[in-house]
């Protein structure tokens, strides 16, 4: 894949994560729960640390980029949530970030196991 394209992958996801978790919602009553949410966050962040790596993996090692993956995709998280609690008909939730965290991890796993970098181990 070409650097740029991947890039632009990534600036487009970004903005997508940003526009799909912080764009105002109808107000409803009493806290409502979904699975669908929490799957929504895993993918989210999952796809954003994957498009990350994929982005940086020619500058840095395995162990590194999965640390970087992981903690930039959580990081990203941190702030949507906490911009979450000032949106009309949103709220944060430590689940939806724990989901978040998880898809990051099990993503940049599955990155690192399947694609080799150009770096040394």
């Amino acid at each position: 894949m070409k650097k740029n394209l991947v890039k632009y992958a990534l600036i487009f996801w970004s903005i997508l994560i940003f526009v799909l978790t912080t764009f105002p919602m109808r107000e409803y009553n009493g806290t409502v729960e979904t699975y669908y949410d929490k799957v929504a966050h895993f993918f989210l962040f999952g796809i954003f640390s994957f498009l990350l790596i994929l982005f940086l993996r020619d500058s840095f090692k395995k162990k590194k980029l999965f640390v970087v993956g992981v903690i930039s995709a959580t990081t990203y998280s941190i702030v949507i949530e906490f911009m979450q609690v000032y949106i009309p008909g949103r709220s944060a939730s430590e689940l939806d970030l724990f989901a978040g965290i998880f898809g990051s991890f099990c993503f940049s796993f599955i990155f690192l196991t399947v694609f080799k970098n150009k770096k040394n181990d």
